[in-house]
């Protein structure tokens, strides 16, 4: 794509700064040549859901909040994946990110989809509308109204090609209320019906990755119990509404042990193996890297354009403070009412 560099930065600049008519033929062309050249948004969810069943080696996915330069930083991000083989990456960009730096999901898809394109990357392309997150006090003030703008949001992030989407309700735990299930009760609860908008919006052959939050950044640090509390009462919601893919596949789904015992049996065995790997541990990876990088690459870029073929067409992050300062608020304010 080098030669065609030129004609990529300026459909770039015209469906960044264009007409309305100019932005949506550059960002139409941008989508058709990543088409073309195999630069197609994908979901990532089959890729977890093997790398759980251990079906493929461990790697890590950085997730990354592009928000500032967009192009140039997404130039940066394809140019050191290409270099580095790396097989999984995830652009991504928060509901508070789209409105203080004026991003709309059509348009961050077509500069990403771009920067794949002009650094001559290729492969699925995992975009992610990051926390998507209920505003707490909008939403005591007018619950309908708050999920009314949030589920336009994820429409709007469908159709432009975000196949991955975290759902963040967390602002709604309640830490006032006497046990974990009634603190979580909300938070599941909108969780799980936001899931099922998600799968009845969701393109064909495409099962959308779906994420979702148990606390805020800030307060009180989350626990396992808490987690445990969310996944029981989501499941219990979403098996309720229909028979929808929630964020984790459980036994009698795909014929694998369920998420609490794989987890709890992984923490064990891990636990006791820490104090065994301790000593060299700095040292020994750092010369399995030197010797085995691409190779353990190319594994999890094989993996990655498994994932392709099915669509074909993440917490420790920033603090939130949805959209600007005087609309920040914490896990346990949900119940406070709108401020006066």
């Amino acid at each position: 794509m080098l030669k065609e560099s030129a004609k990529i930065d300026a459909l770039v600049r015209q469906a960044v700064f264009g007409s309305e008519d100019e932005k949506a033929h550059a960002r139409w062309m941008i989508w058709e040549m990543g088409q073309q050249a195999g630069v197609r948004p994908a979901s990532i969810h089959d890729l977890y859901l093997a790398r759980g069943r251990g079906e493929v080696p461990p790697f890590t996915t950085p997730a990354m909040n592009v928000r500032i330069l967009s192009y140039d930083a997404g130039r940066a991000i394809f140019r050191a994946a290409k270099q580095l083989d790396a097989g999984a990456i995830i652009c991504e960009i928060a509901r508070s990110e789209i409105a203080y730096t004026d991003q709309r999901p059509a348009e961050y898809v077509a500069v990403m989809t771009a920067a794949a394109l002009r650094e001559g990357f290729t492969g699925p392309l995992f975009i992610q509308g990051d926390h998507v997150q209920v505003n707490a006090k909008k939403y005591a003030a007018d619950p309908a109204a708050e999920l009314k703008a949030l589920k336009a949001l994820i429409e709007e992030e469908l159709h432009a090609g975000f196949y991955n989407i975290d759902v963040d309700t967390s602002t709604l735990v309640d830490l006032s209320k006497p046990n974990l299930d009634e603190q979580q009760r909300t938070n599941y609860e909108r969780a799980a019906e936001l899931t099922q908008f998600i799968r009845d919006r969701e393109p064909d052959d495409v099962t959308v990755s779906v994420g979702a939050e148990i606390g805020e950044v800030g307060g009180k640090n989350s626990d396992v119990h808490e987690l445990d509390a969310f996944m029981e009462g989501y499941s219990r919601t979403l098996k309720r509404l229909g028979t929808y893919a929630g964020i984790f596949q459980d036994l009698g789904a795909d014929g694998h042990e369920p998420w609490r015992r794989r987890v709890a049996r992984r923490v064990d065995r891990e636990g006791a193996a820490r104090s065994r790997r301790a000593e060299g541990a700095v040292t020994g990876r750092a010369q399995e890297i030197r010797t085995r990088r691409r190779g353990a690459a190319r594994r999890i870029d094989i993996a990655a354009r498994g994932v392709l073929e099915i669509p074909r067409v993440r917490s420790g992050r920033d603090p939130p403070g949805d959209e600007l300062p005087d609309d920040r608020h914490g896990s346990s304010r949900a119940a406070q009412g709108p401020a006066p």
